[in-house]
C-alpha cells in the first residue's frame, strides 16, 4: 500500500509559534482522516518567513472487518469463502453483507 505525504503552511501573526504549530499539526490529522489516512510519524515543522510549514507521511487506515466484507462481497465472493478468509461464522458474514446479496 503506498501513502502520501500532507503539507500544510499558515501565517504566524501574533500568536506565539507553538501555538500555531498545534493548529496547523491538528490541520495535518484532519486532512488524512478525511482522505481515510493517518498520520504515520510526527510531523516536522519549519519556521520560515514569518510562516510555520508542517508535513507528515500518512498511509491507509486499516479496513474494519465490516469493510472487508462489504467488499469482498462486491467482488462476488461467496459467504463460505469470506468465513473461511476471515475466520468469521457464516451467519455473521451473511449479516454483515445483508442487503448486498
Amino acid at each position: 500500500m503506498s501513502g502520501r505525504w500532507y503539507r500544510t503552511v499558515r501565517q504566524i501573526g501574533d500568536r506565539p509559534v507553538l501555538s500555531v504549530v498545534a493548529d496547523v499539526c491538528a490541520e495535518l490529522d484532519t486532512l488524512a482522516e478525511r482522505d481515510g489516512m493517518r498520520l504515520a510519524r510526527h510531523p516536522i515543522w519549519t519556521v520560515y518567513d514569518g510562516r510555520v510549514m508542517c508535513e507528515a507521511p500518512a498511509v491507509p487506515l486499516p479496513e474494519t472487518d465490516t469493510q472487508l466484507v462489504r467488499r469482498l462481497g462486491r467482488h462476488r465472493w461467496s459467504v463460505a469463502q469470506i468465513a473461511a478468509l476471515t475466520s468469521m461464522p457464516a451467519d455473521r458474514v451473511a449479516a454483515l453483507l445483508g442487503g448486498d446479496r
